[in-house]
């Protein structure tokens, strides 16, 4: 399974509220990150020349005022990937306590559960011995479906 992450052979899709909509309905993200050497807790990563190449696709699902699904399909698979890259397009990811908007955060976040808006729903890779595909999907927790409606 190691070797199959480090060959991209692994698809993964994720759903995130973000706050604001990004530029466009839909559209390719490609940056360069690398881990601040800043943050004194834990991992932090932010866009860089020279770091590794940081590539995602994304399409708009749904949105309401100022929040918004997104679909999101990795092609690399590099730490917070997602979360940079969103907040690095206007499109901070709610309830991200370390690239997000936190005022923004504390407005939208009344009555439901403060948490990562950010949900892994596919994943697939070929089976180790068959080469078959397997899929695993994980429904989208209530909360997001909660959050939405509450801001439609």
């Amino acid at each position: 399974l190691h070797e199959t992450f480090r060959q991209h052979d692994i698809i993964k899709q994720y759903t995130a509220i973000c706050h604001h909509r990004p530029p466009e309905f839909q559209g390719r993200i490609e940056l360069e990150v690398a881990r601040s050497h800043e943050q004194q807790s834990g991992t932090k990563m932010r866009v860089e020349t020279g770091g590794r190449r940081a590539k995602s696709t994304y399409r708009i699902a749904e949105y309401h005022d100022d929040l918004c699904r997104v679909e999101v399909f990795l092609e690399t698979g590099i730490t917070h990937q997602i979360r940079v890259q969103m907040a690095h397009i206007g499109a901070p990811i709610v309830g991200d306590q370390r690239y997000g908007d936190l005022k923004l955060d504390q407005k939208v976040l009344k009555g439901v559960k403060n948490r990562l808006y950010l949900h892994a729903f596919h994943l697939s890779f070929p089976h180790p011995v068959k080469g078959k595909r397997i899929k695993i999907e994980a429904p989208e927790p209530g909360e997001f479906r909660e959050l939405m409606r509450l801001s439609a």
